[in-house]
């Protein structure tokens, strides 16, 4: 949704979240998760994959993270 900043502002939010809630904190990135891999429905744009399948922005930034890159 383009009022939260759309995928842009999700990628952001997810290197914001891991610098300062975990590295800057010294919490180990593996006990952080994201609640849905998939939106629930086409109004949905909570997960890091549109519901029809198509990777977004903030998915590629989870991998990113994920594998320490």
């Amino acid at each position: 949704m383009e009022a939260f900043g759309g995928e842009e502002g999700q990628a952001d939010f997810l290197e914001q979240l891991v610098g300062r809630l975990t590295a800057d904190q010294g919490v180990e990135l593996r006990l952080l998760m994201w609640s849905w891999l998939t939106d629930l429905g086409e109004g949905d744009t909570t997960g890091l994959i549109r519901w029809d399948g198509e990777q977004k922005m903030a998915y590629e930034t989870w991998i990113s993270i994920s594998s320490g890159e």
